[in-house]
């Protein structure tokens, strides 16, 4: 997610799939606390659902 600039937005395309999962790995491994740990499984049940909807797309929108 470090590709990500937050005062921007941007469209994440299914290729970025491999590097993002290994980002919530990341997040995962590093959190330590119950909102972290929530924040972490939110973005791997979208990360899931991304992949099991070939035609979705994901955007990000920043500050």
């Amino acid at each position: 997610m470090g590709q990500l600039d937050p005062w921007s937005d941007g469209v994440l395309s299914r290729e970025d799939l491999p590097r993002l999962d290994v980002e919530v790995d990341r997040l995962e491994a590093a959190a330590d606390n119950d909102v972290e740990c929530e924040l972490v499984a939110a973005l791997r049940a979208l990360l899931t659902r991304w992949r099991d909807e070939p035609g979705l797309v994901l955007h990000w929108y920043g500050d």
